[in-house]
C-alpha cells in the first residue's frame, strides 16, 4: 500500500482522485458533476494506492488560517470494508495544516 499526494491539478495522483471521486460520487452515487468538482483550486489530495490501483481518496480543503476540512471521502466499492478509509483519514488527519 502507498499514499500520494499532490495540491497540482495536473498531478496524476489528482487526476487519479477525482477519477475515483467521479465514480463514486456521480456515477454510483448519483451525484452533482458540479459540486463534485466545485472548488479544486488550492486543495491538498492524497490517494491510497494497492498493487498502483487508486482504492480510496480525498482530499484537505484549507477554509481559513485556523480552518482545514476533510472532503470528497472515496473508497472504491470492491475496497470498502477493508479498513481503506479508515487509513486515509488518519492519513489526511496528520497532514492537516491550515492556510499560513
Amino acid at each position: 500500500m502507498e499514499i500520494n499526494w499532490t495540491n497540482d491539478l495536473n498531478n496524476p495522483v489528482y487526476k487519479d482522485a477525482l477519477k475515483l471521486r467521479l465514480s463514486v460520487f456521480v456515477d454510483e452515487l448519483k451525484g452533482s458533476l458540479d459540486v463534485e468538482i466545485s472548488d479544486e483550486d488550492g486543495c491538498i489530495y492524497s490517494v491510497v494506492y494497492e498493487d498502483d490501483i487508486p482504492i480510496a481518496a480525498g482530499r484537505i480543503y484549507s477554509v481559513s488560517k485556523q480552518l482545514a476540512r476533510l472532503q470528497r471521502i472515496a473508497v472504491k466499492k470492491e475496497y470498502r470494508n477493508r479498513g481503506y478509509g479508515k487509513i486515509l483519514i488518519d492519513s489526511l488527519e496528520k497532514n492537516v495544516k491550515p492556510m499560513a
